[in-house]
């Protein structure tokens, strides 16, 4: 009997030195706080080219603790429109990702005509699209649009992502055979590249018409490439001169481009329901993008 008292004693006495430990163990870690992401731009940030809920801001969520809490990127953003999304920002705003300029040049009207006509009628489509990196207004009003990010999140951190290649020549020429019933979804596009020239626009369509066929040479491919990569250059220099992070997409699509074996962008769409996805980043572009973020975002660089 005394024997179970000793130990039960020795076992009180030893208690005080079991709880002490845990009375002054150092308090456990705080989680670290979520990052507050907001996606702005165009529709390469919007994620055009990809279902809902398979845009790069989508892939991004969750992520490095990052939380997308707004997303008011679209299709269409130009310097005119941008000013409505920076509603959205605010000084707790943590990590901002930005796709803005390639609808203030004429993009789209510059790979229809290498679409439509011949290298020569190409090359001077991409010639003014790179003049158009250089006109007196552009630059300032990219550096507006990045100022006013700036100013309405003073505390985040922002990345610029650069435009894609949207070719890889390697892979030879792009053709595309039309259904002669979606030739029209060419008609806006063309009324643009003519100035509502409606009689050259008939002229195009008739000749599409007896020949329904888009074609894309490997020149007219590296013409169109090295037009990005002339506004890429603008993008990340006003990014860089704004304190923002750029982060360049071009490499990620080699050997993913339209005309690829295993595209990550799509070529043209003719389905009319989602013609407007043509040429954008599809989902698995999409992902590479997020992927790409997530190794160039540094957690130095996120409150």
């Amino acid at each position: 009997m005394r024997s179970k008292i000793r130990r039960s004693a020795g076992a009180l006495a030893a208690l005080p030195l079991l709880i002490a430990p845990l009375a002054f163990a150092a308090p456990a870690a705080a989680a670290p706080d979520t990052v507050t992401y907001d996606a702005l731009g165009d529709s390469y940030a919007a994620g055009t080219g990809a279902a809902d809920g398979y845009a790069f801001p989508d892939y991004l969520d969750g992520r490095k603790r990052i939380e997308l809490e707004d997303f008011p990127a679209v299709s269409g953003a130009s310097f005119a429109t941008f000013a409505s999304q920076l509603a959205v920002l605010n000084g707790d705003t943590d990590l901002v990702t930005l796709s803005l300029g390639g609808n203030d040049l004429p993009w789209v009207t510059s790979v229809a005509a290498c679409l439509i006509f011949d290298d020569n009628a190409c090359a001077g489509a991409m010639g003014a699209f790179v003049q158009g990196t250089a006109h007196p207004g552009f630059v300032p009003a990219l550096g507006a649009a990045y100022t006013g990010v700036r100013t309405y999140a003073p505390n985040a951190h922002v990345v610029v992502t650069g435009y894609p290649h949207l070719f890889d020549p390697k892979f030879g020429d792009y053709t595309v055979n039309l259904d002669p019933a979606t030739i029209q979804l060419l008609v806006p596009v063309l009324l643009e590249l003519t100035d509502g020239n409606q009689n050259l626009v008939d002229a195009v369509i008739a000749q599409l018409q007896q020949n329904p066929v888009l074609h894309m040479s490997v020149a007219e491919q590296e013409m169109a490439n090295a037009a990005v990569d002339a506004l890429n250059a603008v993008i990340e220099q006003q990014a860089a001169a704004h304190g923002f992070q750029f982060v360049s997409l071009t490499w990620l699509f080699n050997n993913h481009g339209i005309n690829a074996r295993a595209p990550w962008i799509n070529g043209i769409v003719l389905d009319p329901a989602t013609f407007t996805s043509s040429l954008h980043p599809n989902a698995a572009g999409n992902r590479t993008i997020a992927s790409e973020l997530v190794g160039e975002i540094k957690t130095r660089d996120l409150r």
